[in-house]
């Protein structure tokens, strides 16, 4: 039986608080994906950029 080890199991929990402050943050799902692994994957904490506005 497979049986992770403890630094994926603390990797795991740092993309879900990632993923998780994204949201409560106004993300939506895909970049809260995004900002998570970012997360993960460089072991930093990448903040969203605010919304631009667009001109019409």
């Amino acid at each position: 039986m497979f049986r992770p080890s403890t630094y994926q199991r603390i990797a795991v929990a740092e993309q879900y608080d990632a993923t998780e402050r994204a949201l409560l943050e106004g993300a939506t799902l895909a970049e809260a994906a995004f900002v998570a692994t970012g997360s993960a994957a460089n072991d930093e904490r990448p903040t969203l950029l605010p919304p631009c506005e667009v001109s019409q």
